[in-house]
């Protein structure tokens, strides 16, 4: 009896031991401060943990920044928040700062959104001036302290978990955007039971990669030739334009322009246009803007391509919405040298000059170069395996994403025990985060009022095709 009365005292002693190892990893000291750009409603926040969570005794502190969005209808706010994960890695949340205060689901529920480890106004942030400056970036980091192989998706899963429980939340609901997709998959692996629902926001797989960049990208473009001409305004404006596109990407590649001291070659004139494809809010330029760099107009093709999408509000200092040295932290040892699995293989829809596609410079083009100026190590490539989510998820992805094409979206569901394919066919990257469009905030919001019911997508099948910008 004695000794059975032992044992169970020793296995009562290391469950209690247990329990408390699980606190630490979970524990971190919250800090409510001033927010950047005060507004109603919102409140900010640090949130120290320890730069190394599997050193958490010899480990330096640091702090991530965060902001919280009470519920519009604070009689009816419902328990369980929405915590948004943004993108990059390593673009801040304060080009989202006055889109989360008017998401439908803020109605009654809290929006939360960290700057994950390194990123805007976390401390330290891992930022760098441009690509040129990386390895003079990683220096300074180094002797500053930092070790820069601390900064990763894992470990920023942890802190958001860490949040949730400083901030006491039972569970929550998470939405991931673009790489902050890849960041929910990793939260599902390591937290299932902390979710209870997921929204996925032009999905990025754990196990994509950067290999089919140059085909999503050319289709994405192909697809807004295609549409223009069928659109009798936009192809009166713009006839031929895929045509003039190829002619004058070839003669840029064969003999680069000069405009004033500006020396325009392929890259000079794909990467605008590129990204004005990239995101939803600014995809309507795009035939505009190739029509400009076809006429030779650079005033006019700088002037459009300069056009901000986000609305970043006065106040806040821009030169820490894009962390370099973090995404290069993250990509380098996470991402970039892994191949990709051939369930987010993208197949050219058209054929292109090899000429074009070898010089086009979508995402992932210069990580060779980025990688060398910030070395880091490999992670195991388990972390590109997906992992099999079984939560209710809402996949939603736009038809014209040159990033995170359609593709991706169905290799994602193909790992989702509960998945809903919500493909909008006339956005581009980033769905939710554009307020104008009700009918995915509607989609979103049912869904997380009851993640568990079949899901109405038919306002998708009435969207209105892209209203292009044509001259004035």
């Amino acid at each position: 009896m004695k000794s059975q009365r032992l044992f169970l005292l020793q296995v009562m002693g290391l469950l209690a031991l247990l329990v408390l190892v699980n606190s630490r990893v979970i524990a971190a000291e919250l800090e409510w401060t001033a927010c950047p750009v005060p507004r109603d409603r919102v409140r900010c926040g640090m949130l120290s943990v320890p730069e190394n969570w599997a050193q958490q005794s010899s480990s330096r502190t640091i702090r991530v920044h965060f902001v919280h969005v009470a519920a519009r209808d604070l009689d009816n706010r419902k328990s369980d928040p929405v915590a948004v994960l943004t993108g990059g890695p390593g673009v801040s949340i304060y080009y989202a700062y006055e889109s989360m205060q008017k998401l439908a689901v803020n109605q009654t529920r809290d929006v939360i959104a960290m700057e994950p480890r390194g990123y805007g106004y976390s401390d330290p942030w891992l930022g760098c001036a441009g690509v040129d400056e990386l390895a003079n970036c990683y220096a300074k980091a180094k002797a500053e302290g930092i070790d820069v192989t601390q900064y990763t998706t894992s470990a920023s899963v942890r802190d958001y978990e860490a949040l949730r429980h400083a901030l006491g939340y039972d569970r929550w609901n998470i939405a991931g955007v673009s790489y902050g997709t890849y960041w929910s998959s990793q939260y599902a692996r390591m937290y299932p039971e902390s979710i209870r629902s997921i929204v996925m926001d032009s999905p990025y797989p754990l196990h994509a990669g950067y290999d089919w960049n140059r085909v999503a990208a050319l289709n994405a473009l192909e697809l807004v030739f295609n549409d223009c001409r069928a659109d009798s305004n936009c192809n009166r404006a713009f006839p031929d334009l895929r045509q003039r596109f190829v002619q004058t990407m070839l003669r840029l590649i064969d003999q680069p322009d000069q405009w004033g001291e500006t020396l325009i070659g392929p890259h000079e004139a794909f990467d605008p246009i590129f990204h004005t494809v990239y995101i939803s809010t600014s995809l309507h330029r795009t035939p505009i803007l190739v029509d400009a760099l076809a006429r030779g107009d650079y005033q006019a093709f700088f002037d459009l391509a300069h056009i901000s999408p986000f609305s970043v509000p006065e106040g806040i200092d821009t030169s820490r919405l894009r962390s370099l040295g973090l995404n290069a932290s993250m990509l380098c040892m996470e991402d970039i040298f892994y191949p990709a699995s051939v369930e987010t293989r993208v197949a050219f829809t058209a054929a292109w000059p090899e000429a074009i596609v070898k010089v086009i410079n979508p995402e992932g083009w210069d990580y060779d170069r980025r990688c060398a100026a910030w070395p880091v190590p490999r992670h195991d490539p388990v972390i590109n395996t997906q992992p099999q989510i079984d939560i209710p998820s809402l996949v939603m992805v736009g038809g014209y994403d040159p990033v995170t094409p359609p593709e991706f979206a169905e290799a994602m569901l193909l790992h989702m025990n509960q998945g809903t394919l919500a493909l909008d066919p006339s956005t581009a990257h980033v769905l939710f985060l554009n307020t104008e469009n009700t009918c995915i905030a509607h989609i979103m919001q049912r869904f997380i009022d009851d993640p568990a019911a079949h899901q109405d997508l038919s306002c998708l099948v009435r969207r209105k095709p892209v209203p292009w910008q044509l001259p004035d």
